[in-house]
């Protein structure tokens, strides 16, 4: 959800000023959801799958290194 009023326009979990990006930083370091939720407990399920279906997908084949 993205409201200019909130965070200045950056997507934030809906119901919440918890920022996409934060969710999706926190899983990349700490894939762990038991612990995500008890780090943020207004998070659900539902939220972090949202989170995650707009996140960009990562094609494993293709690589950035020469």
């Amino acid at each position: 959800m993205r409201d200019p009023r909130i965070l200045v326009g950056k997507p934030v979990v809906r119901g919440t000023r918890i920022p996409v990006d934060l969710v999706l930083a926190y899983l990349a370091r700490n894939p762990n959801f038991d612990q995500l939720f008890a780090d943020y407990p207004r998070l659900t399920l539902d939220d972090v799958k949202a989170c995650l279906d707009g996140a960009p997908s990562v094609d494993p084949l293709c690589s950035s290194a020469s």
